[in-house]
């Protein structure tokens, strides 16, 4: 719990960014399971925070496939805040083989 609470701080005092990093970057995942760099956002990110904070609260129900997207949104947005913020090839790297190695799970 201290761990999503302590993500909750970090993803307030960060901005929300629009800015695309991956076009070269091939995407072999099956296209309906994609994620797409604009899904990564500061809102998407904090929606997500709060859904699994109730659900570990017990406030709320979750399906199984929901807790690995919901911690996908928060890492990528903050691999993606990081890609941005630091402007190395490094960090774009890491952002964009998360985004070509994840898949949505449904």
């Amino acid at each position: 719990m201290k761990s999503l609470i302590t993500a909750f701080i970090i993803l307030l005092s960060l901005p929300g960014y629009t800015v695309e990093l991956c076009g070269k970057y091939e995407n072999k995942i099956e296209p309906d399971h994609q994620w797409k760099e604009s899904d990564f956002t500061k809102h998407n990110a904090e929606l997500a925070i709060k859904r699994l904070s109730d659900s570990v609260a017990g406030k709320a129900k979750l399906d199984w496939y929901e807790y690995p997207n919901l911690s996908a949104y928060i890492e990528g947005y903050l691999l993606k805040v990081k890609a941005l913020e630091s402007n190395s090839n490094h960090n774009i790297r890491r952002f964009c083989n998360f985004i070509i190695n994840t898949a949505v799970v449904d």
